[in-house]
């Protein structure tokens, strides 16, 4: 769902992500997967503080200063 289309209908948007997330969790735990990587967009947790790496840094740094 698309963040404009989710507020003209928040329902189907809250079925579609609500019972995508539990199939997923539930196939998990059939077949054992013991992690679980949970993608997301930089826009989900709202306007955040932009933070450039330096060319020469070490990385790994924490994903969401990428």
């Amino acid at each position: 769902t698309s963040a404009p289309g989710s507020l003209d209908e928040p329902q189907i948007c809250i079925e579609i992500n609500t019972l995508g997330t539990l199939n997923i969790l539930q196939s998990a735990r059939r077949h054992k997967v013991r992690k679980i990587i949970f993608p997301s967009s930089p826009a989900a947790p709202g306007r955040q503080v932009v933070r450039r790496t330096p060319a020469g840094s070490r990385l790994p740094a924490p994903i969401v200063q990428l």
